[in-house]
């Protein structure tokens, strides 16, 4: 009695649009093997190098007592967390099979199996997400990682394992995730940070002693936007801040010039 041979799996892909573009990145990943170990590496270390990064944006605004930016960089951790949940979940609504799997190509980069999904890409979603982090704590750590995420986008789609529409929609959701979530969560984290800081947890939060009064605000808008024009925003003493990201600095208000009193040598008045 002969055997039933078994149904060949069904392919799903979002879209078949960008398979050309698939093509010809994992084909110049054939054609460039001097790039390829190095790729292998980064896209496991591009990812590490912005979570230091994230560290240091901890240490800093911890080493500085600025608690705008303590809160900017616990919503860099939180809104990551969010972003990959989503991320997770979009893979079980799409359930789109590696491109490795769906299109007969050479990869750098061995296939994982079929139930691990493509759509979104998990390290894009990542690093993006740190990346956008990074830039609402400081726009200079934000620039930087920037880059790092491109690198790790296009990592993923040279070695094989993602389609380029996988490497965007995992920006599209993380950048949407942080920067719409900031302005919600930026008031509620405010009030978190400053009951912790009464708490045991203090030392992981400031530097300063207890009682003392926390640094310049965020350089932010009153709505919680960025201030990425570099202009100046009056905060409620009357001074003006400056703005790179949650790193602050203050400018002196603008006061009345100073009156000559007589007596001291200055023109009669009279």
């Amino acid at each position: 009695m002969p055997l039933a041979l078994a149904a060949p799996p069904q392919i799903k892909t979002v879209t078949t649009a960008d398979d050309g573009w698939y093509r010809q990145i994992t084909s110049f990943a054939q054609h460039t093997v001097w790039l390829q170990s190095p790729m292998k590496l980064y896209t496991l270390a591009g990812i590490g190098l912005l979570g230091l990064m994230a560290i240091y944006a901890w240490w800093s605004a911890r080493a500085r007592a600025d608690r705008a930016a303590m809160v900017a960089v616990a919503w860099l951790g939180i809104g990551t967390v969010i972003s990959v949940a989503c991320g997770l979940g979009l893979k079980q609504v799409f359930q789109e099979n590696r491109p490795c799997q769906a299109i007969h190509v050479t990869t750098v980069q061995a296939c994982p199996g079929p139930s691990d999904y493509s759509f979104p890409s998990d390290h894009t979603t990542v690093a993006v997400a740190l990346a956008v982090g990074l830039w609402i704590v400081s726009r200079k750590l934000g620039i930087i990682a920037a880059i790092l995420a491109v690198i790790e986008g296009f990592s993923r789609v040279y070695l094989g394992q993602h389609y380029p529409h996988d490497v965007l929609g995992g920006a599209i959701l993380s950048t949407a995730v942080l920067l719409i979530g900031w302005p919600l969560a930026r008031r509620p984290l405010t009030s978190l940070v400053t009951v912790l800081e009464a708490t045991p947890l203090r030392p992981l939060l400031t530097s300063a002693p207890a009682g003392a009064a926390p640094s310049a605000p965020h350089a932010a808008d009153r709505n919680g936007a960025p201030n990425s024009s570099g202009a100046p925003y009056p905060d409620e003493n009357g001074s003006a801040s400056y703005g790179d990201g949650a790193h602050a600095e203050r400018a002196p208000a603008a006061g009345p010039a100073p009156v000559a009193q007589r007596g001291t040598g200055g023109p009669s008045t009279r």
